[in-house]
């Protein structure tokens, strides 16, 4: 299937493991250059050999705390440094541990908001202030894949549907 996008510049953060890594190897399909922006930098090494099989132009894997602004805005400049600048983000990162929410912490809360909002909001910021090749054809994807049901995590969801829109809205080509 062609998408359109090849040769285009994709960031998966996530993308060493399961829903992160099927995305890689969709976009290496589709003959994208990609970055896969993990912790697990072991793992991503093997996805990103798959990914150049399956006719990614050129893949680099960058340990990445999205957690951690610095570890981001890092990750970005990686991937203008050999891609030439950002088309499309991939805000795959997603953790939850199923419990109930009595056994919950304020410590196990914060671990959530960090990995699932500020990690998103980092990722979204950096790349639209220093990595977007922002063109009329330029392409942002947001997305963030619940794994459990977990009503903290499902809060969080809710605070990123929000974020989302008002990024649509402050970025939407008239």
């Amino acid at each position: 299937m062609d998408l359109g996008l090849a040769g285009k510049s994709v960031i998966v953060t996530g993308g060493a493991s399961n829903i992160g890594r099927a995305i890689v190897l969709t976009y290496a399909k589709e003959n994208a250059k990609i970055t896969l922006a993990d912790l697990d930098e072991e793992q991503g090494e093997k996805v990103a050999a798959l990914a150049l099989e399956h006719g990614a132009q050129s893949v680099q894997v960058v340990k990445t705390d999205i957690t951690q602004l610095s570890d981001v805005e890092s990750m970005v400049k990686k991937t203008i440094d050999k891609h030439g600048g950002v088309d499309i983000l991939v805000n795959n990162v997603g953790w939850d541990k199923l419990q109930f929410f009595m056994e919950t912490t304020p410590d196990f809360w914060q671990k959530i908001i960090q990995i699932n909002f500020i990690g998103m909001l980092n990722c979204t910021q950096a790349v639209l202030n220093i990595g977007s090749t922002y063109t009329r054809d330029g392409i942002t994807v947001q997305l963030l894949v619940p794994t459990k049901s977990h009503q903290t995590y499902m809060n969080v969801t809710s605070g990123l549907f929000e974020v989302r829109m008002k990024v649509i809205n402050n970025w939407s080509i008239n």
